[in-house]
């Protein structure tokens, strides 16, 4: 059974194709974007968990919202750039931050900045997701307090496996979220 749903994106269609609930393939314009093999997440008490998603491209949010659901992640909140997610972030606490490097106003590096400075935000683990793989852009993440870095694209799987390993050293999510 394959399941499409399409989605308009900077004057082209975003199509997403299901398959069997294992793989997600996205199409945009003639680029195909192939996520792998999905994983259940139900064991690691995907349902509990609240992750933001920080990105000024509507696409990009839409990609990594949908895998994240079919990974069994279903609390996800999205925020158009940093400025957006530090407001959400006072009313909607999360336990993981996938943010971009590159955005107008405030870059993801600038946004994680706030985050250090604002005692109730510093702790929560942050994902750095960009097309920058110079080693450089990898060691400037790291000292600004990056958890963990993934360079566009990537497959579902490689992002599981950051989720997990970002997941299982970050403390239990508190009741309250």
């Amino acid at each position: 059974m394959v399941s499409k749903a399409c989605l308009p994106i900077r004057n082209k269609k975003l199509s997403l194709i299901k398959k069997h609930s294992q793989r997600a393939d996205y199409m945009c314009g003639s680029n195909v974007f192939a996520w792998g093999l999905l994983m259940d997440a139900q064991d690691k008490n995907a349902k509990e968990i609240r992750i933001m998603i920080v990105d000024d491209f509507a696409g990009m949010r839409t990609i990594l919202k949908h895998t994240l659901h079919l990974l069994g992640y279903d609390r996800i909140v999205e925020a158009r750039g940093g400025q957006d997610a530090l407001m959400k972030l006072k009313m909607e606490p999360c336990n993981l931050i996938i943010s971009d490097w590159s955005m107008p106003n405030m870059s993801g590096l600038e946004f994680l900045s706030a985050l250090k400075g604002d005692p109730a935000l510093k702790e929560v683990p942050f994902l750095m997701i960009t097309a920058k793989s110079e080693r450089s852009n990898v060691i400037e993440a790291a000292h600004a307090g990056v958890t963990h870095y993934m360079i566009k694209p990537f497959s579902a799987e490689a992002l599981q496996k950051k989720l997990e390993s970002i997941l299982s050293a970050a403390p239990k999510a508190p009741d309250s979220l």
